[in-house]
């Protein structure tokens, strides 16, 4: 294959038979639920043959956080409040796309699923370290330059076009029998500020009421593309084994909008004929 990001039912298959076997003692793991799934899986493959799947994170251009290195510390927080929220952490979602006549699978996993009666939330989490680096800096920060810095980290960061997408597999996951009785869909993003330490968490909380002060600007500006501001945590922390991590996070809502997830799509199948990935398998 011309590109790693290209795999195959196979892998997908053989990573959730691996994801079965290490979670087999965990109580919260959706086992029924993976088991339904990898049935689905083998009798495609069956079917259809070893076809190609494609990772959600590659068809949006994003990274796939497990392959990032020096991450540690935001992932623990990610973890921390998908798990605060109730919401399970290993559910895969897929869905078959005709290209051409070749079938392609597409599959992803949300950072956290939230059921509650016959209602779910898609959760996404995304982190930045920002504040640490003004701090460290002594950069002084304006009503503006710190609009600006929200307003890019939760538009600019791939959270709402990850939400959207996400939803579009769950709808499609749903249609193939493997979710059931599921009437809303909502869609969440936490945005999360950290830093290091307790030097600057006295910054860290004005920072965090002047963003308080800013959000009758920056709602608006945001709910053009369909993202609403929800709320503000409070000031929280996590330790590491190598230090304490203090953090707080703002909570969108995100409209869904089909037409991003099929643009998305339309524009990953132009580059793989662009390069001949599809093709040549």
């Amino acid at each position: 294959m011309h590109n790693e990001n290209i795999r195959t039912i196979d892998d997908l298959i053989r990573k959730i038979e691996i994801s079965i076997i290490e979670h087999s003692s965990d109580k919260l793991y959706p086992k029924d639920y993976m088991n339904k799934l990898l049935r689905y899986l083998k009798l495609i493959r069956e079917k259809e043959g070893n076809i190609i799947n494609i990772p959600a994170t590659f068809a949006l251009n994003r990274k796939n956080k497990n392959n990032i290195t020096n991450t540690e510390e935001p992932l623990n927080i990610e973890r921390t409040i998908v798990e605060k929220k109730g919401a399970q952490r290993y559910y895969y979602l897929i869905s078959l796309e005709d290209h051409d006549g070749m079938l392609i699978l597409i599959s992803g996993r949300p950072d956290g699923l939230k059921f509650i009666y016959d209602k779910v939330e898609i959760i996404e989490v995304k982190s930045s370290g920002i504040f640490s680096k003004i701090f460290k800096n002594n950069v002084k920060l304006d009503d503006l330059g710190l609009q600006k810095i929200v307003y890019r980290q939760i538009l600019f960061s791939g959270l709402r076009e990850q939400l959207i997408f996400y939803q579009y597999l769950f709808e499609k996951t749903s249609k193939y029998g493997l979710i059931n009785n599921v009437k809303k869909i909502e869609l969440y993003g936490y945005v999360v500020f950290y830093l290091e330490g307790e030097e600057y968490l006295e910054q860290l909380d004005k920072v965090k009421k002047k963003i308080i002060d800013n959000l009758g600007k920056i709602g608006p500006s945001l709910s053009k593309f369909g993202v609403h501001i929800y709320g503000l945590s409070e000031i929280n922390s996590i330790s590491t084994d190598k230090d304490k991590f203090y953090y707080f996070n703002i909570i969108v809502k995100v409209d869904y909008n089909k037409k991003v997830a099929i643009d998305y799509l339309k524009r990953l199948f132009s580059s793989l004929d662009r390069v001949e990935i599809v093709r040549d398998l």
